[in-house]
């Protein structure tokens, strides 16, 4: 608490509702995504989303 405003910590609540899961990757996609630093996830999250839309019929 600062004065009478209570000061939350930690990662803001996001607007977009993600689900955590546990998937295997071969090692050197993984190395690919992550040699460009923070972010990762996000970039393979989003290559996912463009080939989803590129396969929609």
């Amino acid at each position: 608490m600062v004065g009478r405003k209570v000061v939350r910590r930690g990662r803001p609540a996001g607007t977009a509702k993600k689900q955590a899961i546990s998937i295997r990757l071969d090692r050197d996609v993984l190395t690919h995504f992550r040699k460009a630093g923070p972010g990762w996830q996000a970039r393979i999250n989003e290559t996912l989303r463009r080939s989803m839309a590129g396969s929609k019929r």
